[in-house]
């Protein structure tokens, strides 16, 4: 519809049917209603196209360019740097499909397998074209994330076996003020996916800070390693999204919640929900009247018999939306 780039693609002399071909061919997963529904577009594309419409090997030709423009797409970021560079791509991903935290590490392994096991000859031939050290960055991408997968396994069997126990913890002003304290929750911070990093440049000052409030999740005792948090404070002090409007800002009657920080593998177990539990207690505690953050559309629903949440802002595709809770 766009009469522009319809008469470039028209002087360039390029087919805009074969295009939407390549486009709908890298669809993704290749299987089921997806497939079936892009397969249907595409065989009237080749009807359209005069180019294709009775030549069946070049039919053959622009669905196997296809193919290999699927797979490039899904290889290409993964060979591009480390696996910290992965791993940052796969949580974005994750914060993009609105997949929950726990099932970051599972998800992404059993993506490299179905590549390796269901695409094995377009993965080999891209692969095989590459330089060495790409290659190198992809299959470590992978093997990184198989050995997390293992050590998610390994820490849900000790938590299953009651090995481990996951203690919310309130920790004390002196603690608070101690640098390895704070080391400690940044580099669980970090592991965050960039969006849900709120207040990045005065996270020290925060942790410091006795009006913001604080909990941490230890292993086994309030005197153990530390897993998790979960940190908060007055709305006002908190610069959102321009879409989110609430109608309780500058009463200061609002604590606003960050995203809760997890080390990876201890999503799942119930460690976040206590957090977040103690952090309202702590709200309580403070005086305040309403609770406010950012969660998980599904998640959002079903707090909404449970805790009397509502939604104060929709945000798609990410289906990350802002709610309210009474405390």
């Amino acid at each position: 519809m766009d009469k522009k780039l319809r008469n470039l693609l028209d002087v360039a002399g390029l087919d805009l049917e074969i295009i939407k071909v390549l486009i709908l061919r890298t669809t993704y997963p290749w299987n089921g209603e997806l497939k079936e529904n892009a397969e249907r577009q595409i065989e009237q594309c080749f009807k359209n196209s005069e180019l294709t419409k009775n030549n069946e090997p070049f039919q053959e030709h622009i669905l196997r360019l296809g193919w290999y423009l699927s797979v490039v797409d899904r290889v290409s970021g993964y060979t591009l740097g480390n696996f910290s560079k992965a791993m940052e791509m796969a949580k974005m991903n994750a914060h993009a499909l609105a997949w929950r935290p726990s099932s970051i590490v599972r998800s992404s392994v059993a993506y490299f397998e179905e590549l390796l096991n269901k695409e094995t000859e377009m993965c080999k031939i891209i692969l095989k074209s590459l330089p060495k050290h790409m290659r190198k960055n992809f299959f470590n991408t992978v093997l990184s994330f198989m050995k997390l997968r293992q050590q998610e396994i390994t820490i849900q069997a000790d938590f299953a076996y009651e090995n481990l126990k996951l203690v919310p913890t309130i920790e004390q002003m002196q603690t608070r003020n101690n640098p390895e304290f704070i080391k400690t929750l940044y580099s669980i911070y970090e592991e965050l996916p960039a969006p849900l990093q709120f207040a990045k440049e005065n996270f020290k000052d925060s942790v410091k800070n006795p009006e913001v409030i604080l909990n941490t999740l230890r292993l086994n005792d309030c005197k153990g390693e530390i897993v998790g948090f979960a940190k908060g404070g007055l709305l006002e002090t908190y610069q959102l999204r321009p879409e989110v409007k609430d109608e309780n800002y500058g009463y200061k009657n609002t604590v606003f919640l960050e995203p809760l920080a997890l080390k990876m593998g201890y999503w799942g177990l119930q460690g976040g929900s206590e957090m977040r539990h103690m952090f309202i207690m702590q709200s309580h505690a403070k005086k305040y009247k309403f609770l406010t953050s950012f969660a998980l559309r599904d998640v959002i629903r079903a707090r909404i018999e449970k805790e009397k949440a509502e939604f104060v802002a929709l945000f798609d595709p990410e289906r990350w939306d802002y709610y309210r809770v009474p405390i």
